[in-house]
């Protein structure tokens, strides 16, 4: 979630100047037509879209309130000191709860990889190395040519999570990608050089050998065992 309390104020801001007076109009008889209607509803769908995502229990009819006596240009309700004091427990209440909702998709991750990975094991033709890495060899160029740590290499490849859902692949953008063999992840560093060019494997990567508990972006979450599929196109 990692939502600070300035963007919930920032969104809530934007939805109080984009309010107009015609108070007696119901949301059913309002038209979307002009930019400033558009805007207006885009900024409030997405606000209150984004309050029931993330689960924030804030409370409607003192929002309300707060945008009704902006509108009609009341005083505040309440201090400055109060709002700061407010905000600050609002955020650590918003801390503790995405600390306690990233515990607990770590060890969920955690467990479901052992898991993965105790069974991939078993699999015909899989190699485990004394790290822990699984891969299998899908061809075999048999050319010889394994790169170093500090080579830099040309390879095309494809990342999935242990569901099957891909989070990136250099084969859809119809690109293959170069970088130095100690400038990725640990697992990468390792495979690569147990790899000819020319090879193709499937390689499972634990958590601790990939983005461990900081996860990756979006999709990879903390903990997360990676799978790729990775082909070694060339040493530069």
């Amino acid at each position: 979630m990692k939502k600070s309390y300035l963007a919930v104020s920032l969104i809530a801001a934007l939805s109080l100047s984009a309010c107009n007076d015609d108070g007696g109009t119901s949301s059913a008889d309002t038209k979307l037509e002009t930019t400033v209607q558009k805007v207006s509803y885009g900024i409030a769908h997405n606000f209150t879209s984004n309050i029931k995502e993330e689960g924030l229990n804030l409370d409607m009819a003192a929002f309300q309130k707060g945008i009704d006596d902006g509108k009609a240009s009341k005083p505040s309700a309440i201090t400055d000191e109060e709002l700061m004091e407010a905000m600050q427990a609002f955020e650590a209440e918003l801390k503790k709860k995405d600390e306690a909702l990233e515990a607990k998709a770590s060890a969920e991750n955690m467990t479901a990889g052992a898991n993965y990975l105790a069974e991939h094991a078993k699999k015909e033709g899989v190699k485990v190395t004394e790290s822990g890495i699984q891969y299998k060899v899908l061809t075999a160029s048999g050319s010889g040519k394994k790169p170093t740590a500090t080579d830099t290499v040309e390879v095309h490849y494809r990342g999935t999570l242990i569901s099957g859902k891909e989070f990136d692949s250099s084969y859809s953008r119809n690109k293959p990608t170069s970088f130095p063999v100690n400038q990725v992840i640990p697992g990468w560093t390792e495979m690569l050089q147990l790899m000819d060019v020319g090879d193709k494997v499937e390689v499972v990567i634990p958590s601790d050998k990939a983005y461990g508990k900081q996860g990756a972006g979006a999709d990879i979450g903390p903990n997360e065992t990676l799978i790729f599929e990775i082909e070694l196109l060339a040493i530069k």
